[in-house]
C-alpha cells in the first residue's frame, strides 16, 4: 500500500463518521499496519531541523488529520496530554521511545510512569487522555526517526506537564510544514 492509497482509506474510514471519535480504533490502527513505510512516498512531506522535531502536516480531513514528524537524533516531546483528541502512530523510520504517565492527582507531585514502550519501524500505537499522558523521543544518538500520526480530530493546541512537579502549561501547536510547502512564520 503507497501513503496515498492509505490517505484514501483513511478518507473511507472516516467517511461514515459523525464526530471521528466514533471511527473503528481498531481498524484504524490495521490501516496503519498494512501500509508499509517507502521513503519515496514521504520525503517530500517532511522537513529537518537540526534543534527540534519538525510537524509537518499532510491532510487535513473533517474529523482527522494526518502529520509526519520528524526526529532528529535525541529530539523529545515535553510530557503531554492531547486536550480530548485521539491519536495512532507508526514509526515510518528509525525508533521511537513512548513513555506513558498517569495524569497528575495532586499539585506538585512528580508525574508517575506508567509504561515504556520502545517501537521499531513499521510499530503501531495508539494513545489518548484515557490512556494518560505521554512523552515521545527518539533514543538515538545517530539516526533520525519519521513517524506518522492521525490525530482524532484535529487540534491546535495542548498541555504540557513538568515531569518533576505536575505543572501544567497550555501551548499551542504549529506545524513545520503543510502539505509539502514549508510553512514561513513571522515573513
Amino acid at each position: 500500500m503507497k501513503l496515498e492509497e492509505l490517505l484514501d482509506e483513511l478518507e473511507y474510514l472516516f467517511s461514515d463518521c459523525l464526530t471521528g471519535y466514533d471511527v473503528n480504533r481498531f481498524e484504524l490502527c490495521k490501516s496503519l499496519e498494512r501500509y508499509k513505510s517507502a521513503k519515496s512516498d514521504w520525503a517530500q512531506y517532511v522537513f529537518r531541523d537540526d534543534l527540534r522535531y519538525t510537524r509537518n502536516l499532510v491532510k487535513k480531513g473533517e474529523l482527522y488529520e494526518v502529520i509526519l514528524m520528524r526526529w532528529g537524533e535525541g529530539h523529545a516531546t515535553s510530557v503531554h496530554s492531547h486536550c480530548g483528541c485521539h491519536c495512532a502512530m507508526k514509526v515510518l523510520e528509525g525508533q521511537i521511545k513512548e513513555t506513558v504517565f498517569e495524569f497528575p492527582k495532586q499539585k506538585k507531585c512528580a508525574l508517575k510512569e506508567l509504561s515504556v514502550n520502545c517501537l521499531e519501524t513499521e510499530g503501531v500505537t495508539y494513545i489518548s487522555d484515557e490512556l494518560g499522558l505521554h512523552r515521545l523521543e527518539n533514543p538515538s544518538a545517530f539516526e533520525e526517526a519519521i513517524t506518522l500520526h492521525v490525530y482524532i480530530p484535529a487540534f491546535d493546541w495542548t498541555n504540557r506537564y513538568d515531569e518533576r512537579t505536575g505543572k501544567r502549561q497550555k501551548i499551542a501547536l504549529t506545524f513545520t510544514s503543510k502539505e509539502g510547502q514549508k510553512v514561513q512564520y513571522g515573513v
